[in-house]
């Protein structure tokens, strides 16, 4: 009797492991299925991708040089290539990508020669532009000597009445006019003239106006006169700008 419950027990546990190993082979083969799939997916929706990447863009930064049959070609493009997308055709996006190239080879080459035209036009104007900024300083600094070379026949007459105690040297810097001014004899503390020179400046403060709205009506631009004092040592004592 023992022997035959043994024999019994021994076949409920044989049936259990083979039932307990079918299921386990069904699991996995249900597994192997899902990730096939998933595999095969993923992989689809990869090359999706790569190809709607490499039809690029389809744009342009100026649609306006396109005509209008350029404009509805391009329209269509870009409708078919999103729809290609959507629809995980890769068939098509792969057409699209050659029909997009071919497309856009002829138009491309247009933009390049418009681009270049615009850089030359851009580089011609800027080269006028210096041209006619070297003539205008030209002419400025032409004028500007002429004004000082008469200053300086007037200079000679006011050294001639300064007894030999100031001597006048008028020089251009840059657009101004500088009317510099040294003392050929010892004056001491530069502090005690100083208060003297700014009111004899003050005085003829009119002439040295007078002087930047002729610079100005002559066409020079941000014209100024300059005053300055020099001791005997040529250090300056006292300076004035006019603008």
């Amino acid at each position: 009797m023992m022997i035959k419950i043994r024999n019994k027990q021994n076949s409920k546990g044989k049936a259990t492991v083979r039932r307990i190993t079918v299921l386990s082979l069904s699991v996995l083969l249900v597994l192997a299925v899902i990730s096939g799939c998933e595999s095969a997916e993923s992989k689809l929706i990869k090359e999706v991708d790569n190809a709607y990447n490499l039809v690029g863009s389809i744009s342009f930064s100026d649609e306006s040089i396109l005509t209008t049959d350029e404009v509805n070609r391009f329209s269509e493009l870009k409708k078919l290539k999103e729809n290609a997308y959507e629809d995980q055709d890769i068939n098509t996006l792969q057409q699209i990508k050659s029909d997009w190239d071919e497309f856009k080879a002829p138009i491309q080459t247009r933009i390049n020669e418009i681009e270049e035209e615009k850089r030359r036009i851009a580089e011609e104007e800027a080269r006028k532009a210096e041209e006619e900024a070297r003539r205008v300083e030209e002419a400025a600094q032409e004028t500007i000597q002429g004004i000082v070379t008469e200053a300086k026949k007037a200079a000679d007459v006011l050294t001639a009445f300064s007894f030999g105690t100031l001597k006048l040297d008028i020089v251009s810097r840059g657009h101004s006019i500088v009317y510099s001014y040294q003392y050929t004899i010892d004056v001491g503390s530069p502090d005690s003239v100083k208060s003297g020179l700014e009111v004899s400046t003050g005085l003829l403060a009119s002439t040295f106006n007078a002087s930047v709205e002729a610079l100005k009506e002559a066409g020079i631009s941000s014209p100024t006169v300059i005053v300055e004092y020099k001791d005997k040592g040529g250090s300056i004592i006292y300076s004035k700008e006019f603008k």
